[in-house]
């Protein structure tokens, strides 16, 4: 009988603390915006950052049998991206072994081969005791009522709306290219306008007033061998920075719309492009350049300090450098929207 009552207590205590772990977890987050993630750079991100948009949370892998919906994926985020959508990409190795790689091999892998320009975070556990909290927040029936239950396998989708409500969910037979899809995102955005560029300062890039008397200084290695203090010179003249990388086709395609913008406006505004080193080396990037006819200036990335300094993500990536202080542009931003900066 002692030994009974024993094994009871044993039990109803491990009942208590197998389990109040996920009353915690859904006492402290009644909300999405409520969890912070991190990048597939490290970085700590806020889910509230992308409060007042429409989300598609995916579990990804790069060995899997439906790793083909990255390039979907990149499509869907591209066509509506400009009406406050976004994708989240979080890969994880649970369902067998298909992400086995780093988060850098990742990021080389997604961004190379499938061109993902979508936030992608640090990979994590979607499913067992050691699930990430978003995830246990995403399946749990006691926050997730209409939708809980278990990632079944890689390439699950969650919908948000931009209140931050779990709407739908997909699994991973369900292309998101696919009418079933694209329906119930058209159906959240519907009505909202094309969302106009706005900038603002990149939380990862300390902004601090700085006196001209003490000027910041940022120094590049130039491809032609120099050393350029491109902080410094912004004081003068503001400074249009461009992370790019030779395998990024969106990025190559850039590079003479840029030497024709500094033509146009190079009493205004200074262009440098930013080569990262991410697989190219420098002489390797010297090759690249040669073969076409570039006049704005053009630097590399050596030791990865300075993409690591402004938080860059992917690639393109664009920021404008003024007195010292940097603002992110984001992807590829337009040209009357730069002029109106200038004019501040």
């Amino acid at each position: 009988m002692k030994k009974l009552l024993v094994i009871m207590v044993i039990v109803s205590v491990m009942y208590f603390f197998y389990t109040s772990e996920d009353v915690l977890s859904e006492q402290l987050h009644n909300n999405i915006y409520d969890f912070e993630v991190k990048t597939i750079d490290g970085v700590s991100q806020e889910m509230s950052d992308f409060q007042g948009k429409t989300l598609l949370i995916v579990n990804v892998a790069s060995k899997c049998g439906y790793t083909y919906q990255y390039k979907e994926l990149q499509k869907l985020y591209e066509k509506y991206k400009d009406r406050g959508f976004t994708v989240l990409g979080f890969p994880s190795n649970d369902f067998l072994w298909q992400e086995p790689g780093s988060n850098k091999e990742i990021k080389k892998f997604c961004t190379l081969k499938y061109g993902v320009t979508f936030p992608m975070f640090e990979k994590i556990s979607v499913t067992g005791r050691n699930r990430h909290p978003l995830y246990k927040f995403l399946t749990q029936r006691q926050t997730n009522r209409k939708f809980a239950g278990k990632i079944t396998w890689n390439f699950n989708k969650f919908l948000i709306d931009d209140k931050g409500n779990i709407v739908d969910r997909f699994g991973t037979k369900d292309d998101p290219d696919s009418f079933k899809v694209i329906r119930a995102v058209k159906k959240l955005l519907k009505g909202k306008p094309v969302v106009k560029k706005t900038f603002k300062v990149d939380k990862n890039m300390k902004e601090t007033v700085v006196p001209v008397t003490n000027k910041v200084s940022i120094v590049i290695d130039t491809l032609d061998g120099k050393k350029l203090d491109i902080g410094k010179m912004s004081y003068d003249r503001p400074i249009l920075l461009n992370f790019w990388a030779v395998w990024c086709p969106y990025c190559v395609k850039e590079l003479p719309h840029l030497s024709s913008f500094e033509q146009k406006y190079g009493d205004k505004i200074k262009v440098v492009g930013i080569a990262i080193n991410y697989r190219e080396s420098q002489s390797a990037v010297k090759r690249f350049v040669k073969k076409r006819n570039l006049n704005h200036t053009l630097g590399y990335d050596t030791d990865g300090i300075l993409s690591q300094k402004y938080g860059v993500q992917g690639v393109p990536a664009f920021y404008l450098l003024k007195n010292g202080k940097a603002q992110t542009l984001g992807g590829i931003p337009e040209a009357d929207a730069i002029e109106k900066l200038l004019e501040k």
